[in-house]
């Protein structure tokens, strides 16, 4: 299963680049850790740098399913049924077996709707293997966080994909004290223009005793677990960190 597919921002006028995140990045990336097919692709929401790169990857890797939650982006939607791929539209309380694993979705919620692609459309799960738990939350902010907290969706996870890129519109307290993630990751562009992570985040982070991994400062990081233990590597990592 791969979760979104990077993309690169877009503002007013689209730029134009030769760049593509999805056919240059990641599926190098995942070919040399030998993936040659996906059964699950998972479009969180419809903003350029999630899903910017993932005409690609539904191109080179052809899919079984792609996951959508609220405003899906119609082109991406149209090309997943022209190469055959079956388009599954997930909301909050659906739970799956998947691969050893279960998975628990949260949000959206069953009668959410909003009137444009935003940052609370994202597709946010749990994934529970062994004792361990990962909380995968895209760019979802304030508003779901709070809805997630009254519908007694915002449970323990040991490993948390902070909302957002760190950005101060996610992460409230009652959100993080609900959540109490082992391991925080942070995924954020280097120097980037937004000043994400935000400092009154990563203060709420390190408050609560999370380990935090951000790929600004750590390049690649890669989070595991065998059901019982958890570890992670760093870029510039020898021997990778272990929590008990």
């Amino acid at each position: 299963m791969l979760v979104d597919g990077g993309g690169l921002l877009e503002f007013g006028k689209a730029r134009k680049s030769n760049l593509n995140i999805g056919e240059d990045v990641v599926s190098p990336y995942l070919w040399s850790r030998g993936i040659k097919t996906l059964d699950v692709v998972v479009a969180t929401h419809p903003h350029a740098d999630h899903i910017g790169g993932l005409p690609a990857i539904l191109e080179n890797f052809r899919p079984k399913e792609l996951w959508i939650g609220t405003n899906a982006s119609a082109p991406l939607v149209a090309l997943a049924r022209e190469l055959g791929v079956r388009v599954l539209e997930k909301s909050a309380g659906e739970s799956l077996d998947f691969s050893g694993a279960h998975m628990l979705i949260l949000s959206p919620p069953g009668d959410y709707a909003s009137d444009k692609p935003g940052n609370n459309d994202s597709l946010a799960f749990q994934v529970f293997y062994g004792s361990r738990t990962f909380l995968l939350t895209g760019d979802m902010e304030r508003p779901m966080e709070t809805r997630l907290l009254g519908d007694g969706l915002a449970n323990h996870a040991d490993v948390l994909k902070v909302g957002h890129h760190g950005s101060k519109t996610s992460s409230i307290p009652l959100f993080l004290d609900a959540v109490s993630p082992s391991v925080a990751v942070i995924s954020a562009g280097y120097e980037n223009s937004f000043g994400h992570p935000h400092p009154d985040v990563l203060k709420r982070l390190f408050d609560r005793h999370a380990a935090v991994l951000r790929t600004d400062l750590d390049g690649l990081v890669t989070v595991s677990t065998d059901g019982r233990r958890l570890w992670w590597r760093r870029t510039a990592d020898i021997v990778p960190d272990l929590v008990h």
